[in-house]
């Protein structure tokens, strides 16, 4: 699967889970994994607005891509020290991907 497939596939879907809407993590899969999965549904238009509205409960938002700086942020927020153990890649994989698409 290219970087550009999945950016296709994966677009709208945090939306869709934040909102609670029907095909939103399984529109980033390139098939169902269990038979009683339905596969992407693209006809479901994101809920920009009430996925908006769900963020407003939400505390602390960190970014994967960021992960290090997102966790020393938690902290400076909540309070305590920012763990060696925290910052550890607890689940490294051995395929990086194409990133020449990425900014």
């Amino acid at each position: 699967l290219s970087l550009t497939s999945y950016a296709a596939r994966a677009e709208g879907v945090v939306t869709k889970q934040l909102a609670g809407q029907l095909n939103g993590r399984w529109c980033s899969v390139a098939k169902p994994v269990r038979k009683d999965r339905k596969p992407c549904d693209k006809s479901v238009v994101p809920n920009v607005d009430k996925a908006i509205a769900r963020l407003d409960g939400f505390a602390f938002i960190g970014i994967a891509d960021r992960w290090n700086l997102s966790i020393c942020l938690f902290h400076a927020k909540f309070g305590g020290p920012c763990l060696k153990r925290e910052l550890e890649n607890t689940r490294p994989g051995s395929h990086e991907g194409d990133r020449t698409l990425l900014p």
